[in-house]
């Protein structure tokens, strides 16, 4: 948001305390959010696999785990989107895990 902040200050800050709104402000979770962190994230990760945002989907994973959201969990959010979607979510999404350094167990 840097390089957009230089040309309109008003737009970072704005999109920047909309993501906050939606995510949590400055760390802190709100007490008028009635979706946890963690489910968040997984709707997140869900459409960004669905929109073929891998990058991005990547980071929401890594912040999903480090809510205490488990691999499974994650795969599962992202193949309930399927019906809607098509089977090329989940692939996107598998390759978000591996972006995010998430290994299947032997």
């Amino acid at each position: 948001w840097q390089y957009i902040a230089q040309i309109d200050p008003g737009l970072a800050e704005r999109v920047i305390r909309l993501y906050n709104l939606v995510y949590c402000d400055g760390g802190v979770e709100r007490p008028d959010n009635h979706l946890p962190p963690a489910a968040r994230e997984l709707i997140a990760i869900t459409a960004l696999c669905a929109r073929g945002l891998v990058d991005l989907a990547a980071q929401h994973i890594s912040r999903a785990v480090r809510h205490g959201v488990s691999p499974r969990q994650i795969l599962e959010a992202i193949s309930s989107a399927v019906p809607m979607t098509g089977l090329t979510t989940v692939q996107i999404g598998a390759q978000a895990m591996i972006k995010a350094g998430i290994t299947p167990k032997p």
